[in-house]
């Protein structure tokens, strides 16, 4: 009796362990902004948690008064089993302005690290029309848009 006791309260928490991991999935962890230096672009998201180590990305890059450009993209922890632990990131913006040689799609790619959330950024527009580079630095959302110092987003 016991057994089948232990059994059932086994087989419950089992479920329950499940219920509580499906909702954990797709949680949104909050809204994460980064400055692409040395240019001016501040990106921000919206992250949801997927699960798995996967990251579901939404928002823009916004280059103060110049553009801004809407996004989506996705981010996954890579853990250190066969090198240090990193973040990859790729998002995709979608450019209807004269910047990034007015192509129309611009895809950044990034590898962040997962302490600092900083890394190094590619950007390629229009498969290889207009590329870039910089890095990604974090920075507190509520800041302000940034005084203009003479660099134009992104270009």
């Amino acid at each position: 009796m016991k057994r089948r006791i232990f059994l059932y309260l086994i087989i419950a928490l089992g479920g329950v362990l499940m219920i509580t991991n499906q909702v954990m999935a797709g949680e949104q962890i909050g809204t994460f902004c980064w400055q692409w230096t040395p240019y001016i672009d501040l990106l921000e998201f919206a992250v949801t948690d997927e699960g798995d180590g996967i990251y579901l990305l939404v928002g823009e890059d916004e280059a103060w008064i110049y553009y801004t450009l809407p996004c989506v993209g996705s981010a996954i922890l890579i853990g250190g089993v066969y090198g240090p632990a990193q973040i990859k990131m790729g998002l995709h913006c979608t450019n209807d302005t004269g910047y990034f040689g007015g192509i129309n799609d611009c895809v950044f790619k990034s590898t962040l690290d997962p302490v600092t959330l900083s890394g190094p950024v590619e950007v390629d527009c229009g498969n290889g029309g207009f590329t870039n580079t910089g890095i990604l630095v974090p920075i507190d959302c509520d800041i302000a848009s940034p005084e203009a110092d003479g660099s134009v987003g992104g270009q």
